[in-house]
């Protein structure tokens, strides 16, 4: 299980998606296999992985339908807007339609897909860290450290560096320090303003 959670945690876009829900398979299987994923959700020693475990098992409990609801939400929302003037959703409206409807339920699977998927638009990449930014969960900080650290775009590392401000997690050092580790043993470039969080 730790390699397969491993191999999806390497992943990004529809490889990535494919993965988790493999894992999502694996946890319905033998109670061992539920045991393996309990474990990495407290023990893994990457962030990231710890929050994989913990919305895996998430889909196989009490958040399945809510789980799945906000993702169709976010799949019908832009056929929605095509037609319209605008021409796409509001992020704001996003942000406003997630949490009247799911409160704070779902940020940990948004927050993980925020960094595993890919090719998001401007207003799912905005509507997403505006509800993050809303809930203020620690249990998503190094999602948005790690979406500030690899993301192209300097808007989108932005909001996502005033979201991580507004949380007062009190374990951001740790969390950026870990991450800046990470970036630079893959090779990548921290960008100076994900730095000076810790400063």
């Amino acid at each position: 299980m730790t390699s397969n959670l491993d191999l999806a945690l390497a992943a990004s876009g529809q490889r990535y998606l494919n993965l988790e829900l493999d894992l999502r398979h694996e946890e319905r299987g033998e109670p061992a296999r539920s045991q393996a994923f309990r474990d990495a959700a407290t023990s893994h020693t990457d962030p990231i992985g710890r929050l994989l475990a913990q919305v895996v098992l998430d889909w196989g409990g009490s958040r399945t339908e809510d789980y799945k609801a906000a993702l169709a939400f976010l799949d019908y929302i832009p056929l929605r807007f095509k037609r319209t003037a605008l021409g796409f959703p509001r992020p704001s409206g996003v942000e406003w339609y997630l949490t009247e409807h799911f409160a704070n339920r779902v940020v940990e699977l948004l927050a993980l897909r925020l960094v595993q998927d890919a090719g998001w638009p401007n207003w799912k990449v905005v509507g997403i860290i505006s509800y993050l930014e809303t809930h203020k969960k620690p249990s998503t900080t190094a999602a948005l450290i790690r979406f500030a650290i690899e993301t192209k775009q300097d808007e989108w590392r932005q909001f996502a560096l005033e979201a991580i401000r507004a949380f007062n997690d009190p374990d951001l050092q740790e969390k950026v320090m870990f991450e800046i580790a990470r970036a630079r043993k893959h090779g990548l470039t921290v960008p100076r303003t994900v730095s000076e969080l810790v400063d």
